[in-house]
């Protein structure tokens, strides 16, 4: 495995944990705080989490797996 490679994968993480932080944490403390925990919705955040963190993967890797950089051309 090349080094960049190890870089782009180690972004792609860290963003899925940064944004995993600040998406799931507010919503279990508010769910816990009224007494109802929806799974559902904490499992939505947590897959946008787990598609930004692959968006920035493949933005840093660039390894031509799409025309556009990452996930989404825009």
């Amino acid at each position: 495995m090349r080094k960049a490679d190890v870089v782009a994968i180690k972004e792609g993480v860290k963003e899925l944990l940064r944004t995993a932080l600040i998406a799931v944490v507010p919503i279990l403390i508010v769910q816990f705080e009224s007494g109802t925990v929806e799974w559902k919705v904490i499992l939505t955040a947590g897959l946008v989490a787990l598609f930004r963190g692959l968006d920035k993967w493949l933005h840093e890797a660039d390894k031509g797996l799409t025309d556009h950089k990452g996930l989404v051309p825009f």
